[in-house]
C-alpha cells in the first residue's frame, strides 16, 4: 500500500524550514534555571549551579521533559551522541549520572560543539 503522507524532499528549502519549525518546541517546557542553545538539530542544555547534586536533579527533570516531547512528536535521538560536561576549575565530585531513555549519559572532559572543542577547565 503506498504511503499517503506527503513530505518535502530532503534537502529542499521547505523541508529545512518545516524541520526547524517542528523541533523548536523541544525546549518550551524547560524550567528555569535550565537554559538551552538550539541550532538546527543540535540541542544543548546548560545550567549554572554551585551544588552538583541540585544541578543533576534539575538536568534530569529537563531530560524527562525532552523524553515526554519525544513521545508526543515521534522524533528520535541518537542516544550515544548525548554527553554531559561540568565546567569547573576544581575537580568535580562524583555525582549521579543523568539518564535519557534509561541510558546513562557519559560525563566527558571535553566536548565538541558546532565544530569547536571545549574542555571542562575552559582552557
Amino acid at each position: 500500500m503506498p504511503n499517503r503522507h506527503k513530505v518535502a524532499p530532503q534537502g529542499s528549502i521547505l523541508s529545512t524550514t518545516l524541520f526547524v519549525i517542528s523541533i523548536n518546541d523541544i525546549v518550551k517546557d524547560l524550567l528555569t534555571p535550565i537554559k538551552n542553545l538550539l541550532f538546527t538539530d543540535d540541542v544543548t542544555l546548560y545550567i549554572k549551579e554551585n551544588n552538583i547534586a541540585t544541578m543533576t536533579t534539575m538536568v534530569q527533570k529537563a531530560l524527562k521533559n525532552i523524553e515526554n516531547w519525544w513521545h508526543k512528536t515521534g522524533f528520535t535521538f541518537s542516544i550515544q551522541k548525548n554527553k554531559c560536561i561540568i565546567f569547573s576549575k576544581k575537580q568535580p565530585p562524583d555525582t549521579q549520572t543523568p539518564t535519557l531513555f534509561n541510558t546513562n549519559l557519559a560525563y566527558v572532559n571535553e566536548i565538541k560543539y558546532l565544530g569547536m572543542i571545549v574542555d571542562s577547565k575552559l582552557t
